[in-house]
């Protein structure tokens, strides 16, 4: 992440790195190694939550797993943020978001329909979006912490993060069978509802959810009320 993007005047500084490690204080430890592991411990000793995005099993093979963890610090919460979970017939692959994104479904409906499948906004949408869910995860078990001072494994997958923001998707296709392919600028749910071209040469996006919405909009912004 050091190097990654756009690089600055400071070696190993990225524009990347110093956007996501803004107020946060960092060590480097090499967890092959006898004397860091057990520094490492030393840390779970005081923590509230270790936060890991490993392959599956890594942890355990290093002494770190969380029944090691948790024996140090009963109160220990353990976010794990894989590809595909922890268990699973997908388990042992690596996970990147562009590879989320496309098992979740997502790079299937990005796009205009008859061209190439697109990634949409950051490449990292997945990544993102995982973290956001695994934060919520996380403020739960630590309000299970509060109660009843038990520690807790969470687990997040980059793709079923993506699967879960398609919403009817995936009921729509176990009742009716339906696939949903690419809706370009638009949507088939509801209209005007999209991006439109705009006589200066720009985009305007709309969002009329319900006819009277687009009444307002035809009447106070369009003054066209016909």
């Amino acid at each position: 992440m050091r190097q990654f993007g756009t690089a600055t005047e400071i070696p190993d500084n990225s524009l990347a790195w110093l956007s996501e490690a803004r107020n946060k204080h960092t060590i480097t430890l090499n967890l092959k190694a006898p004397e860091s592991a057990e520094l490492f411990k030393r840390l779970v000793w005081e923590a509230d939550v270790v936060c890991e995005n490993f392959r599956p099993g890594t942890s355990a093979k290093q002494g770190l797993g969380y029944d090691v963890l948790q024996a140090i610090n009963p109160k220990l919460i353990m976010l794990q943020v894989s590809g595909y979970g922890q268990d699973g017939p997908y388990r042992h692959r690596p996970g990147f978001a562009r590879i989320a994104q496309a098992i979740g479904g997502l790079t299937y409906l990005a796009g205009v329909l008859g061209e190439a499948p697109v990634t949409p906004g950051s490449t990292s949408l997945a990544d993102y979006i995982s973290g956001l869910f695994g934060a919520v995860g996380v403020l739960m078990a630590l309000r299970t912490v509060e109660r009843a001072g038990q520690g807790q494994v969470i687990d997040v997958a980059l793709f079923e993060s993506i699967f879960r923001v398609l919403d009817e998707l995936a009921p729509a296709y176990a009742k009716n069978g339906t696939i949903r392919e690419r809706e370009g600028l638009g949507t088939h749910n509801v209209c005007p509802h999209g991006h439109f071209p705009t006589k200066d040469g720009g985009w305007v996006a709309i969002a009329c959810t319900s006819d009277k919405i687009w009444q307002r909009m035809a009447a106070k912004v369009l003054d066209r009320t016909d």
